[in-house]
């Protein structure tokens, strides 16, 4: 990845956690991080894109989900 893509994704992401954070409160964050800190990672093993949304608007912030959704 060049460092142009990479600086896209970097502000994607800043811009993604300051929307979550002010649609959600900074408790966002936190439920983010435990949400994903709970699962053991185990190799090649990934939640399922479609189920992947809902999981993260019901366990971390209505505003997560809607990105993971409408991702592009």
């Amino acid at each position: 990845m060049g460092p142009v893509n990479y600086m896209w994704y970097q502000y994607r992401f800043l811009a993604l956690a300051q929307r979550m954070v002010e649609r959600d409160g900074g408790a966002a964050l936190g439920r983010f991080w435990s949400h994903f800190a709970q699962r053991a990672p185990t190799a090649g093993a990934h939640p399922p894109a479609r189920g992947l949304a809902r999981e993260l608007s019901t366990g971390v912030s209505p505003a997560l989900g809607r990105a993971a959704r409408d991702w592009r």
